[in-house]
């Protein structure tokens, strides 16, 4: 009887996020909290469907998601399906490919257990498009230092990791609440070193900073003040790169 009570009582382990995951979990926290509707397609099914984000479950490294609009009638189950999720952000069109893992209740109506899936691809113009860089193969690590003359400017260098880059601007992770050290308007020095992408010495202004309670994690958007001209030209051919391979990978594996 007690090692029977012992195997109730025992906690089901959290789940570990991946840098990628924990990095969609920071962009599905902004849908829930601006009630974005999302487009859905189901292999198999010609019908568009529409939905919400009703919840977040990071330990259980999964989100709730509402009931399919209109109402899914098809032959096909849902659960064990990979469903494509899109919407429309700031120009560019975002999809994830999510496993549906199991139908649930949420707060007295039917939802479904989705799986925080690895990737966010997305299609934008070629002039302002963010290469991906947490989530794929490339290693990548940015250090800041503040430049600002202020007299209480703090003199650290802060440690990272870089989420996306573009032509114009690059986006970064960092594992600490930042909010009190840096604000929006500040300029710095960085050093940027993303494998085969990156190598170089530029100086930023901060964009935007935004702080996850549940990951720990700061998020800060950053324009180039200054980039070489030669790196600059270099980083463009490479986007492009990029930009064409996620592209024709969407294509292939897009659920339609």
């Amino acid at each position: 009887m007690p090692s029977l009570l012992k195997k109730w009582l025992k906690r089901e382990p959290q789940a570990v996020l991946s840098p990628a995951q924990q990095s969609i979990m920071l962009k599905l926290q902004d849908w829930l909290g601006e009630h974005r509707r999302l487009d859905v397609s189901v292999l198999g099914d010609s019908q568009s469907y529409q939905s919400l984000i009703v919840a977040l479950q990071p330990e259980r490294n999964c989100f709730l998601m509402d009931e399919l609009f209109p109402r899914y009638l098809g032959a096909i189950n849902l659960v064990g399906q990979t469903l494509k999720l899109a919407l429309r952000e700031h120009g560019r069109e975002l999809y994830l490919q999510s496993h549906c893992l199991a139908e649930t209740m949420h707060q007295g109506l039917p939802a479904y257990t989705m799986k925080i899936p690895q990737h966010l691809m997305q299609i934008q113009r070629r002039r302002g498009y963010r290469a991906l860089v947490m989530g794929s193969m490339r290693q990548s690590e940015v250090m800041l230092r503040v430049v600002s003359a202020g007299v209480d400017a703090p003199n650290s260098i802060i440690s990272g990791m870089v989420k996306d880059v573009s032509m114009w601007g690059v986006g970064m992770v960092v594992h600490n609440d930042l909010r009190q050290t840096l604000s929006v308007g500040l300029h710095l020095g960085a050093q940027i070193m993303i494998d085969d992408l990156l190598q170089t010495e530029v100086l930023l202004e901060i964009k935007n900073i935004r702080y996850d309670a549940v990951t720990k994690m700061t998020t800060l958007g950053c324009v180039f003040l200054s980039i070489a001209q030669q790196v600059q030209a270099q980083l463009q051919r490479k986007i492009i790169e990029i930009q064409r391979l996620q592209v024709r990978h969407l294509r292939d594996s897009q659920v339609m």
